[in-house]
């Protein structure tokens, strides 16, 4: 638990556990208390940021085709496992 890429690892979900999900929801509630047209302003902005920018892209998951060659792929090597496992046997 100590090797160098697990505090990374660690600092990394640590970070987006707070900047994706506890981050946004407040900066959105504490600009509605000042005023809802502030509130909607902000839930524009972090909306416009999170869908727009390119390192934010992964949270709207895969696209359907990327996520059927993926599947084709690993039938692919799973396939080849059990061809080499009854080889073995």
């Amino acid at each position: 638990m100590m090797e160098p890429d697990y505090p990374h690892w660690h600092g990394m979900c640590e970070v987006a556990k707070h900047y994706y999900f506890k981050f946004p929801p407040r900066a959105v509630k504490g600009a509605a208390k000042v005023s809802p047209e502030l509130k909607k302003k902000y839930e524009d902005k972090i909306r416009n940021l999170l869908d727009t920018e390119s390192q934010h892209l992964w949270r709207q998951g895969f696209f359907p085709e990327e996520l059927e060659k993926i599947q084709q792929h690993y039938k692919k090597i799973v396939l080849l496992f059990c061809r080499i496992y009854v080889f073995i046997l």
